[in-house]
């Protein structure tokens, strides 16, 4: 199995200067919570206020996901 990668949503964040458990809307310029260090609440902020850009950001994720789903595939068939 791959390592996990890092996350399409930090195309439209930033990580916060003053504060690392927040990012900052790239869109919006808002800050929002990191709680627990994850990115479900910004994924969350990008579906509720910047739908289009959601929408981009789902497609991308999943063409990833296939791409590494096809490499993953490719190199257990060489095993």
């Amino acid at each position: 199995m791959s390592p996990p990668t890092k996350s399409n949503v930090w195309d439209y964040f930033e990580p916060n200067k003053e504060d690392q458990d927040k990012a900052d809307c790239k869109i919006c310029k808002k800050s929002y919570s990191r709680k627990g260090r994850t990115t479900s609440s910004l994924k969350n902020h990008l579906k509720s206020m910047h739908s289009e850009e959601f929408s981009t950001f789902e497609n991308i994720s999943k063409e990833n996901k296939l791409q590494r789903m096809k490499s993953d595939a490719s190199k257990f068939h060489h095993l």
